[in-house]
């Protein structure tokens, strides 16, 4: 069954080439001080804050931990500001998620060469939790990007229980804005609960950056549906609240905004792939996508049809969760989603006659005839909702950044740019694929070390052309974790992908 199996794998050509890649470990980088003399031009970046998500809060692979917290683009541009920057730092490994004793994700091989990624435990176990490192500073956080936050939450969310999300409590509001625990009287602040706009406000900057609007559209995309949390009216009445609100009440301050990436670009939907191979036709150097092979779409399931994938049509992630031999879960190499007539034809090219690949079919692959759930899949009418949804967002953004004259750093195009042909950076490539590319972290969606980086460098370049400085994000060597080999199928999730925060 063991060799049927692998058969199946190399026909949904689910090829991760692992043989001496790098798997990049945040902790084991460092970043040295910049070595030119700082000119700020017409900025003035004596107090930098950061207002946004998880992007800017520094989130990495399923988690928020200090090693990746001080490589956040966000901790880089305070470090060629050469400013004072306080953040929320969370000992390692963080929390992948606060009822689980367990950090970041990480990547591990068995005896087989089978990857697989999975949360580091907490050195201490369950009674200690990691600590909130800096939690003892009397005044806001410069960091106040928070995972999970929506535009609605930097205006309104006090703690994890007022929060837009409706799935339950957010505690990395709690730990960021830490309204039960300072009392802001003491510092001259108000009486009542600061929300992060509020906090931020309270800090008076004199530079702030605004990277705000992915997660109503990331949100929907990973649940697999086309429509954004919010519509397009609601997030224009909504950022026009916030952008108008902070130039209002800091009308000295320099500001930089960013816009929304292309959301279905990231690794998280572009990883797995829509198709399998018919079974008498072998990927020629190793890439199915080639002229003359038959790609046979997946089945998958919408508002209760099923129908066959095509070409534009996206799977996620979350699919290399589902692991029948840890959790009775289907799982792609027992049928799922897979055409009977693939499943027989694989059979019947591993000798067996075609009277017996039928009768073997449902022992073999017992989630045959099994489609993949609609939450797991976008399909292309999805995928266009979340393009349209993201171009409608970006032009209010840019709206917003051109009434006020604010420098806007247009992440969308560049990061479109950089899905399709890769990167340079410290003398490397660097391109967007799942664990071997090292511009995403091993959640798929946020980035890696060098992801940061390459962000921090598009929003230093923005500010040095607007205020005339000469930010420098160093281009420092990232040592890697090891060089691991495989033997080239795509790492499992066996506890599950993570709850994106």
């Amino acid at each position: 069954m063991r060799k049927t199996r692998f058969i199946i794998v190399g026909l949904l050509a689910l090829a991760l080439v692992l043989a001496g890649c790098s798997l990049f470990a945040p902790e084991e980088t460092e970043i040295s001080a910049p070595p030119y003399t700082l000119d700020s031009g017409d900025a003035d970046f004596t107090t930098f804050v950061s207002l946004g998500n998880s992007l800017t809060a520094g989130y990495q692979s399923g988690a928020l931990y200090e090693s990746a917290q001080v490589k956040g683009f966000a901790a880089r541009l305070a470090s060629a500001m050469a400013t004072t920057y306080e953040m929320p730092l969370i000992e390692d490994p963080g929390y992948y998620d606060p009822a689980l004793p367990v950090g970041h994700l990480a990547v591990s091989f068995d005896e087989n060469g089978d990857a697989s990624i999975a949360p580091v435990p907490w050195p201490g176990g369950p009674a200690s939790p990691p600590a909130l490192l800096n939690a003892a500073l009397t005044a806001p956080y410069h960091n106040l990007g928070i995972p999970g936050a929506l535009t609605y939450d930097l205006l309104n969310a006090h703690n994890g229980l007022d929060d837009a999300d409706p799935f339950g409590e957010n505690p990395y509001f709690d730990m960021i804005l830490r309204n039960t625990d300072i009392d802001w009287t003491l510092l001259g602040g108000p009486s009542e609960d600061m929300t992060a706009i509020e906090q931020a406000i309270f800090l008076d900057p004199t530079f702030l950056s605004l990277w705000i609007g992915n997660n109503e559209i990331l949100g929907a995309a990973t649940a697999g549906e086309g429509d954004p949390l919010v519509d397009s009216a609601t997030f224009g009445l909504l950022y026009g609240l916030l952008v108008d609100g902070l130039v209002a009440a800091l009308p000295e301050t320099d500001f930089v905004i960013a816009n929304i990436p292309p959301i279905t670009a990231a690794a998280f939907f572009t990883t797995v792939p829509w198709f399998v191979i018919d079974a008498d036709q072998n990927p020629v150097d190793g890439d199915p996508v080639t002229e003359g092979v038959q790609l046979i779409g997946l089945i998958a399931e919408d508002g209760g049809d099923d129908f066959q994938l095509e070409g534009g049509d996206l799977v996620t992630i979350k699919l290399l969760s589902h692991d029948s031999d840890e959790n009775d879960t289907p799982d792609l190499e027992e049928g799922l989603g897979i055409p009977d007539a693939v499943l027989i034809g694989s059979l019947m090219a591993a000798g067996m006659s075609e009277a017996d690949a039928i009768a073997a079919l449902p022992v073999m692959f017992p989630f045959h005839n099994t489609p993949i759930p609609g939450a797991l899949t976008l399909s292309t009418p999805e995928v266009m909702g979340i393009v349209d949804a993201t171009q409608a967002f970006n032009t209010i953004i840019a709206a917003k950044a051109d009434e006020h004259g604010i420098p806007l750093v247009d992440i969308h195009t560049r990061f479109g740019a950089m899905a399709a042909g890769g990167a340079e950076w410290s003398g490397a490539h660097y391109t967007t694929d799942f664990v071997t590319g090292g511009i995403f972290s091993l959640d798929g969606v946020h980035p890696a070390n060098v992801g940061h980086a390459i962000a921090a460098s598009w929003f230093a370049e923005v500010i040095n052309d607007a205020y005339g400085s000469n930010l420098v994000i160093p281009s420092e060597p990232l040592t890697p974790r090891s060089a691991v080999e495989g033997n080239g199928r795509l790492p499992r999730f066996p506890q599950g992908y993570p709850a994106l925060p």
